[in-house]
């Protein structure tokens, strides 16, 4: 992925629809998004990270309430 391709996770939390977009903002930029599991809890994180690999923004849900995921890739 590269700048301005985003992941979006759509949840449920409160009762409520919570849409969440993790963007990569600057030239050479990526985000990543990957399955967790912390002893019975599952999680999908959405990180964006510099070139080195440096996590600038990360999200995370508890895959229960996580009602979409969407990745959208800049097309070339």
């Amino acid at each position: 992925m590269a700048k301005d391709d985003y992941i979006e996770i759509t949840a449920i939390v409160g009762g409520h629809d919570l849409a969440y977009r993790v963007v990569a903002g600057k030239q050479g930029r990526t985000v990543d998004g990957e399955w967790s599991k912390d002893g019975n809890l599952q999680w999908y994180v959405a990180q964006e990270k510099t070139r080195g690999g440096t996590v600038t923004k990360q999200v995370a849900f508890a895959a229960t309430s996580i009602v979409a995921i969407t990745i959208v890739k800049k097309e070339v």
